[in-house]
């Protein structure tokens, strides 16, 4: 397995010994992810780093990207 970090050590790419990759986009608060398949999910933190909403396109399940106009699904998460 070979990966490859961004200057503040954050994972931006994992490559498995068969070649699948995932990645890692970040932005501020929000990670974009891809996984082998094409599958995508936008993570989003609060400041401390509680992942606070997950948004994941179907459509990417299937080649498309996320954000491409159809249903996405979210998951919110809250912290006590």
């Amino acid at each position: 397995m070979v990966t490859q970090f961004d200057g503040i050590s954050r994972p931006l790419s994992v490559a498995q010994p068969g070649g699948a990759t995932t990645t890692t986009l970040y932005l501020a608060d929000q990670a974009l992810t891809a996984d082998p398949a094409g599958a995508a999910k936008l993570l989003t933190a609060d400041r401390f780093g509680n992942l606070l909403t997950v948004v994941e396109d179907p459509a990417s399940w299937h080649g498309g990207s996320l954000g491409s106009g159809r249903l996405n699904y979210s998951t919110s998460y809250t912290y006590l």
